[in-house]
């Protein structure tokens, strides 16, 4: 069987804005996934003994309400530095869509590389702020979240090093 190739980038619609998600740093990724899995075992390791349902989308649709829960709790966790050097680096990878006077979408990114805001309207904008670092960690984190992969890596499985793989 083929590999699928993963997207490297995801447009989400938020108030009607475009943003486009870029994946993290492999480094920055790890870091930021080991944390989550230290943070949340538990509660992960519940949710492979619920029942599965027949409608993929419907499932598609609990499991990525359930992550962003679990990360928005994850979040809720850190101390400050934590916090901010995550969300900085989830922040990072997105851009705001402009399409100015006619001309074709470009991204402008949300933050500098420093961590400052770019895009001024954002700064103040804690909803978005809080809905982009969620939807990064959704876009950059989920596909270690797939039940069977996750399961078996925190499970100690042979082949825990490839999680998104699948026989």
């Amino acid at each position: 069987m083929a590999a699928t190739i993963k997207p490297k980038t995801k447009t989400v619609v938020i108030d009607g804005q475009k943003y486009l998600i870029r994946k993290l740093t492999a480094n920055v990724g790890s870091f930021i996934l080991a944390r989550v899995l230290a943070a949340s075992a538990g509660g992960v390791m519940a949710v492979k003994d619920e029942p599965k349902s027949s409608d993929a989308d419907a499932v598609k649709r609990r499991n990525s309400e359930m992550m962003a829960a679990m990360f928005a709790a994850f979040l809720r966790g850190l101390n400050f530095e934590e916090f901010s050097f995550i969300q900085n680096h989830c922040l990072a990878v997105v851009a705001r869509l402009e399409s100015p006077a006619g001309s074709p979408e470009a991204p402008m990114p949300i933050v500098t590389d420093d961590g400052v805001f770019a895009i001024v309207e954002v700064s103040d904008d804690l909803p978005l702020v809080m809905n982009l670092t969620i939807q990064s960690l959704l876009f950059n984190l989920s596909d270690f979240f797939d039940l069977s992969g996750l399961t078996a890596a925190l499970a100690g499985s042979q082949d825990s090093s490839r999680p998104n793989t699948s026989a």
